[in-house]
Formats: structure tokens, sequence, C-alpha cells
């Protein structure tokens, strides 16, 4: 039994449907300018409310987290109007000492931005982000030895946390803490509510959720991204095309905050205030005039058991655009904040995997876009560009078997694709060079360069082949019920010294998983063995460059894109390179695999 070109339709279709739905991101892009000097005054402007999400002070350092927190605080905004609120999944003293301190050092730091109009408002970068940043005289006395006092403190806490046993992350009360001085401070520094909030969490409770995924107006915008960005971290496509392109199809997506009590659970306060940006709760005004939840009200809200018997803990909805809602991108050529973004390849591998379970898992759901949008009156367009973000995942089918098929049935002699003389290789190539064109495009018109084209590349291959599969299949696991919902922290630490020189020339560090590992060693070593055997038979037997080129280039253009792999397997010597381990076991699978295979095309 041998394959025909009729075989290899099911994973051309598959990607072709994968890449149509994306072309609807590409139909309508629109760019908005932003025009500060319309602001109304600050007596017309809303009361709003800032989460910061934390989880882990291990892979999430206190003194990084409180940073944010004093940003945020220190932000252009009346003060008597800014509620900034940390949520603590993990419970950590380490995390509340932190804030506490964060409070102190607010008293100075928010009157001194506001003063001197600072417009680098977070901490650490104004003080030590760079000889180009200009520093200004204060009435702090010495600034930057209070900021070095705040940082010793917290630090001070993390390693006395560090000694100590029993973490009790998972099995812990609601806790909430208002910062607020009963002399009354804030009042006259005008200084933001600051409020510390830990969810109730029960062994018997389900509880790994994301309580980070809130919608911005702002695209994610990283400081420690290297030039090469070698990682696709600074994710150009989605915050430079895709969001555009939903922009012009009635904007990127939302969160429905659905009405009533029987939605959102018992709490009366919680439910009068949706939706009504003046709200004052009448049961408890704190010291100073700002208005906030009673204590107990809060705890209910953050008990691990509110939302049971709700339709908030029932379903998550995303069906504000059913019901005419518009949402608007707006990238400001200055961002607001600066993350964290992924610098190795173990945090990429978890991070993509934890997202794209997310994405199928949306699919798999009665809200597929697909089908949930058209039916309630959705704008077509929109929900395919929606459904191309929730099916992404499933690129892993036609990446596995592009990456395999042609490279086996090309040492076997068997031609899959038009031979160079017919009439159908101009299509073939045409198709290919197109898709690369298109892509080379929008790399370059939107600041990036060849490199940039090649890394994006070599990632969408990567992504495709692991994270792709590895969140589909938990997606469907926990869809029949045989896996629960988890949440991945991903590592902000940046203290690895030697990770970091290996990402900042460029060079991919392979101490990751083996799960992660050998499926990429595995279908290198594939590709290299393929090419070498096609050249073979193109060198040795007459009319086989003719017949097998397409495979022959597919082979090559895989290996020329992924060379950091084969790099970090032969050349290099480091402690990041690919292990001996791996590179053995994987060369076993190939070995399997093309023994097996073999005889399922041949017989």
């Amino acid at each position: 039994m041998t394959p025909s070109r009729e075989d290899s339709l099911p994973f051309h279709l598959v990607l072709s449907f994968i890449r149509l739905l994306g072309q609807s991101q590409r139909w309508r892009p629109v760019i908005r300018s932003v025009f500060p000097e319309r602001l109304p005054g600050d007596d017309k402007l809303p009361s709003i409310d800032v989460f910061v999400c934390t989880v882990d002070p291990e892979k999430e350092p206190t003194l990084a987290v409180m940073n944010t927190v004093l940003s945020a605080m220190a932000m252009d905004y009346p003060g008597e109007k800014l509620h900034v609120y940390l949520s603590d999944d993990g419970g950590s003293s380490l995390t509340l000492n932190g804030m506490r301190e964060a409070w102190e050092f607010a008293k100075l730091w928010v009157p001194f931005c506001r003063s001197y109009k600072i417009e680098k408002r977070c901490p650490e970068a104004y003080f030590f982000g760079g000889e180009d940043d200009i520093k200004c005289s204060s009435d702090l006395g010495s600034d930057e030895e209070k900021y070095e006092e705040f940082k010793y403190k917290v630090r001070k806490y993390a390693r006395v946390g560090k000694k100590k046993t029993g973490n009790h992350d998972r099995d812990h009360p609601a806790a909430v803490e208002v910062m607020q001085d009963s002399s009354s401070d804030a009042v006259h520094l005008k200084l933001p509510l600051l409020v510390y909030v830990s969810r109730e969490k029960k062994p018997s409770y389900l509880h790994h959720f994301k309580a980070g995924a809130l919608n911005v107006l702002f695209p994610q915008i990283f400081r420690n991204i290297s030039k090469d960005d070698i990682y696709d971290s600074q994710y150009r496509s989605i915050f430079k095309v895709q969001w555009q392109g939903l922009d012009g199809q009635g904007g990127p997506i939302l969160s429905d905050p659905m009405k009533l009590r029987r939605a959102f659970g018992p709490s009366n306060e919680f439910v009068k205030s949706l939706g009504n940006q003046n709200y004052k709760p009448a049961n408890m005004i704190i010291n100073g005039g700002y208005p906030t939840l009673s204590l107990e009200e809060m705890k209910l809200l953050a008990s691990c058991a509110y939302e049971i018997g709700t339709e908030w803990g029932q379903e998550a909805r995303f069906t504000l655009h059913c019901k005419g809602w518009t949402s608007v991108y707006c990238d400001p050529p200055r961002p607001q904040f600066l993350g964290c973004g992924t610098t190795n390849l173990n945090d990429f591998m978890i991070q993509n995997t934890r997202w794209n379970s997310g994405l199928f898992e949306v699919a798999l759901s009665k809200y597929c876009p697909l089908i949930y949008g058209p039916l309630q009156k959705y704008m077509f367009i929109q929900s395919i560009c929606y459904a191309e973000l929730a099916f992404s995942p499933l690129s892993f089918f036609p990446l596995w078997c592009f990456a395999t098929i042609p490279q086996l049935c090309l040492m076997l002699g068997i031609s899959i694709y038009p031979e160079v003389r017919s009439r159908f290789f101009p299509m073939v190539s045409f198709l290919f060079l197109s898709s690369l064109s298109k892509h080379l495009y929008e790399v370059l018109t939107t600041g990036g360069s060849f490199k940039t084209l090649m890394n994006e590349q070599r990632i969408w291959m990567i992504k495709s082949i692991i994270p792709h599969l590895n969140g589909s299949v938990d997606a469907l696991l926990k869809r029949i019920g045989m896996r629960e919902a988890n949440f991945w922290t991903t590592n902000k630490v940046e203290d690895d010294v030697e990770r970091d020189d290996l990402y900042q020339k460029g060079m991919f560090d392979f101490r990751t998983s083996t799960v992660f590992l050998a499926p990429m060693v595995a279908l290198t070593i594939l590709n290299m063995v393929s090419f070498l055997v096609g050249i073979g038979r193109a060198v040795f037997v007459v009319g086989e460059l003719n017949k097998m080129f397409v495979q022959l280039f597919m082979s090559f253009y895989i290996l020329v894109v992924n060379y950091p792999i084969i790099e970090g397997m032969i050349i290099r010597k480091d402690k990041g390179r690919v292990p001996s381990s791996v590179i053995a076991l994987s060369a076993v699978f190939c070995v399997v695999f093309l023994a097996f295979s073999s005889i399922i095309l041949l017989y």
C-alpha cells in the first residue's frame, strides 16, 4: 500500500481551514490615535479600579509585584477616584508584608511623581532605568536611599519566608486588608485606596483558575525582550496585526458583566455596584471618605464557594458583542506599563501550552465562535476572527504531518507532490511563496526584519509541534472530565545570569522537560536523515530530483529555519545545549517510527 496525493488531503485541509479563518483579521485593520487633551476635568472622570494579580512569590518576585502596585498608584489620575487592588491567589505572607511596605513608600513616591510630573512611575525603572533618564531633585531627601531601604525590607521578608516550611497556598481562608492609616495621611496626600485581597482556597473546592485573565485597553509590552527576540515574546503578529484587524470587525474580545443576583451571587453591595460608576456602599465609609465594601462583605466575595449556584460560576460568557457592544484596540506610542516576557524555552513551552489549552476549550464549548456568534446575531466576520484564535491549536495536526509524512516518503522514493515538470508545480510554488511573502510584508511593515521572519517561522513550527498538541490534548481531557482545570504560573525571576546571557546572545536554552524537547529533536533528526537520503537519491537515481524536489525542499527548509536546534545538538558545548540523553532517546524513537511507518506504507 503506497500513499497517493489524495492521502495528504486531510492535513492540507486543516491547515487551509485555519489559514482561511486568519485572513478575516486582515480585511479591515483599524489603527487608532489617542487625544489626551480631550479628556474632561478631574471632577468628571469616572472612578476606576486597577487589579494587580499574583500567585507565587517565588516565580513572581515580590519586589517586582510591588513595583507594579506603586506604578498603578502613581498614575496621573485623581487619587480619590483611583482604587488599586492586589489579588494574591497564593495567600502569601511575603506578598502581604511587601504590600504594607509598598504602602509606606507610596506616601513618598506618589506625591513625588505628581509634583515633578514623572513619566516613568515604576521606582525600579526610574532609579535604575539607564543614564538617559532625567532624574529630579526632590523633597524626599535621598530618594534613592529611601527606595533602597524599601527594597531591603521587601527582600528581607523574602529571605525569611524561604526558611519557613509548609506552604498553605492551597488551603487558606479569605483575607482582606485595606491599607489606610488612622492619621489620615492618605487624605492629605490624596493617595489611591490600596486593598490586599486573597481568595479563600480549600482542597475540596476547585480553585486552579487564573484570576489575572482581565481585559485591558493597552497591549502587553515587555521591557526585557532581547534584540533578536528568539522566542517571539513581543507577540508582534498579535499586537500589530491581529488585534488591529479585530478592531475593524467590532473589536477585541470582551467579557460579559451580567446583571441580577442569580448571576452574581448573594452579595447585595456587589450587585448594586454593577454598572454604576458612582456607586458608594451605604454600610461602610473608610476613614477619610474612601468608599469600599465592608470587610465582611469582601470576605464573602473572596470565599471559594461564593459562585456556586450562580450563572457566573456555571458559565464563562463572552457575549457582549452579541448584544451590540463594540470594543476598540488602543496602542499608544508610549506604553502604559511594561511587563516581563518569557526569555527561556521552558517558560515559553509552559505558557503556550496553557494558552492553547484555554483557546481550544472555547472551541469545544457551546460558545464556539463559529456556532454561538452567528446564532446570536454576531458579526459574521468577527466570529471568524475569534474562531481563528479558538481553532489555532489544531495546527498541530498538519504540522506533524508535514514534518513526517513527506520525509518518510522521500526516503522510500514515494512522490506525493507534483513533479517539477508538472503543470501543477507552479501552483504549489505560488502557494508557498505567497504565504511567505505575506508574512514578510507584515513583518517589515511593523518594524521587523528578515531575522524576525525566520524567528517567527521557527517559533510557529515549535508551537504547532508541541504546545498546540499538548494544549489540545489537555483541553480535550478536561472537556471529557479526565483532567481538572489547572493553572501554571510563568516564571518571572530574572536573576539567572547564565540563562539571560544565552538569551541576549540569541541562543536557545534547551534546559527544559524531555516531554517538550524530545519531539523537537526527533523531528529534526528525521528531517536531517530524509534530506541526506534525498540528496543521495537525487545524485544516484536518474529523474529523482524532478520527482522528489518538493519533498526534498521541505526537509531543507525545515532544517534551515530550525538551525538553532541542530546547533544545540551538534555544535554547542555550553549548559544550554541539547542533552546527549535526549538526542539518544530521540534517535531511538526515529528508528522505531521509520521501521513501523515503512511497514505500513509498503504493505
